[in-house]
């Protein structure tokens, strides 16, 4: 019976943390704009929640919208990072995709995918973005960096979605807890 109540545990943990595939949204239309939180890292010149385009150095990722004088968004000239906890989804609007811009992904210390677009100014966001393989397997990443070796890369609306506590764990510890006690019991 022990046995048996444990291995039932075990298994709804195990189907309760099955995780989805990770996905990565490109908002192409915004209609809203919200403060993009701060990066734990930043490598090389970074304007964070700014607005308004300044020639040849960042492109409102708003202009051309209602809100090219009051957008919020971040750009950056080098490197950003943000620590993201377990995610399985990241969600940004991107000012213009170009060769020069990166978005990786990592799971710990190890690189988990990454990014660059293969045209200029969004022509390739139509792109399926089952190019991201090795995020589709993993399920989850930890950090994200946004990169650009050129003028910059502009974004606004980051955000992630958090992979949840699986239900399974509470549901295993409850199990492993009632058979310790009721082993408690007999032995009493």
């Amino acid at each position: 019976m022990l046995r048996t109540l444990t291995a039932a545990a075990l298994a709804l943990c195990l189907a309760a943390g099955a995780a989805p595939a990770a996905t990565l949204t490109f908002s192409t239309a915004p209609t809203t704009a919200s403060v993009n939180p701060a990066p734990d890292l930043i490598q090389g010149a970074f304007a964070h929640n700014v607005t308004g385009s300044v020639t040849n150095v960042r492109l409102s990722p708003w202009a051309g919208t209602s809100l090219a004088a009051t957008g919020i968004y971040s750009a950056v000239s080098g490197l950003v990072s943000y620590n993201v906890g377990r995610s399985r989804s990241l969600s940004l609007l991107w000012g213009s995709p170009d060769t020069w811009n990166t978005i990786s992904f990592y799971l710990g210390s190890s690189l988990v995918d990454s990014y660059t677009p293969s045209g200029v100014n969004g022509t390739n966001l139509s792109q399926s973005l089952a190019t991201f393989t090795n995020i589709g397997s993993q399920g989850v990443f930890d950090r994200v960096t946004l990169a650009s070796s050129q003028p910059a890369f502009e974004y606004a609306n980051l955000s992630v979605a958090s992979v949840p506590v699986p239900a399974g764990a509470v549901l295993l510890s409850s199990a492993l807890g009632g058979l310790l006690l009721l082993r408690r019991r007999r032995a009493l």
